[in-house]
């Protein structure tokens, strides 16, 4: 390849995985039991270190846990299952709604378990960031850019919301600049024992989000599109915007829970592709690189196991001459994709007291084909 060293080939497996995450574990461990060798290109550092946002998994990922092996590896970990629910959202009262199902998670504990399960399923793993992707002869060769390739005739795109495969391969769709601004709270008062539970409040400008992490911790997040620029650098216009909410921070602060520091921004919009899979090219997308949920579907893990074991089935399929799996697969995606975004719809509307503000008004339109 022009501008690097010479360096030997490399041997072309039946797939190639791009990403690290969960829709990736779910993936390898997917193919591994297939019996079907795959490699695995992310940069090795990814994903591993610090409070990552996103802890809630639905009841539906037990059994998909079950499905790859890890339910009991799962359950025996310091996750938590779901508390209380209270939500403000359509009237100015907070209720308590029926108990959900399904578990706070720990995610570095969750992520880690998932990297220890791909690693074992796929001991082949290529440290980098994809360059770009070609088509050479019936293969796939993706170009990391350092001198470094992998070569596959199939190829899996889990590279969560940067879909750098899908997106140049598909159309990628994006309804929203939602942000994740979210910070991590620790007990001030160590004689307040918190309430396990989670709380939502919609706002005029987005909706605050606030739960008890199985670590002891407690997490908020408002989100909202776009961050509001002071409250990233200005720590006294942060803890004022949460202290002044109806019920988000005073929970809070009624927990024993210190004010927070400065919030780290995550991207949150919804963004989709037109097609999530190519039987005839020999291409899939999953996870976030698929389809990436608004966090208030509380969708995007279970999604993101389910899309990486089903493409991982289908790809097996495939190496094998069964080219059918690959586009029913796409298939399902695009039908859960249209289900979800009529849910979202659904879910927005149901708060209408700020129906004439830009953050309510864009989400009670019909923004999408």
């Amino acid at each position: 390849m022009t501008g690097y060293a010479a360096a030997p080939a490399p041997r072309s497996v039946p797939v190639v995985i791009v990403g690290g995450g969960v829709a990736a574990a779910a993936a390898a461990i997917a193919l591994a039991a297939e019996g079907v060798e795959c490699a695995v290109v992310a940069p090795i550092r990814s994903g591993m270190s610090g409070h990552r946002i996103g802890e809630s998994l639905g009841s539906g990922g037990g059994d998909l846990l079950a499905g790859l092996g890890l339910r009991e590896r799962f359950l025996a970990g310091p996750h938590r299952t779901a508390g209380p629910f209270f939500s403000a959202w359509g009237a100015p009262v907070l209720l308590r709604k029926p108990p959900t199902r399904g578990w706070t998670l720990d995610r570095v504990a969750f992520d880690t378990m998932l990297a220890d399960a791909m690693a074992t399923a796929t001991p082949s793993r290529i440290d980098g960031s994809v360059r770009r992707v070609l088509r050479e002869d019936a293969d796939w060769l993706v170009d990391l850019g350092n001198g470094a390739a992998a070569r596959g005739r199939f190829l899996l795109d889990c590279t969560g919301r940067a879909s750098a495969i899908g997106r140049r391969l598909s159309t990628q769709r994006r309804i929203d600049r939602l942000v994740a601004c979210h910070a991590t709270l620790e007990r001030a008062d160590p004689g307040v024992e918190p309430t396990a539970a989670t709380v939502l409040e919609s706002a005029p400008d987005g909706w605050w989000y606030a739960t008890l992490l199985p670590s002891g911790r407690g997490l908020v997040a408002w989100f909202t599109d776009p961050c509001p620029g002071p409250i990233l650098h200005d720590l006294a216009a942060w803890q004022a915007m949460l202290a002044e909410s109806r019920f988000t921070g005073p929970w809070l602060a009624s927990a024993g829970f210190a004010a927070p520091g400065l919030p780290a921004v995550t991207p949150a919009g919804t963004l989709y592709l037109d097609r999530a899979a190519d039987a005839a090219l020999g291409w899939a997308a999953a996870g976030d690189a698929a389809v990436a949920f608004d966090p208030l579907s509380s969708h995007g893990i279970v999604s993101a196991l389910w899309m990486g074991q089903q493409a991982g089935r289908a790809a097996a399929a495939w190496i094998r001459g069964d080219a059918r799996p690959v586009a029913e697969y796409a298939d399902a995606v695009s039908r859960g994709t249209a289900r979800y975004l009529g849910e979202r719809r659904a879910m927005y509307t149901q708060e209408r007291r700020f129906a004439d503000l830009p953050f309510w008004r864009s989400r009670h339109a019909d923004l999408w084909p």
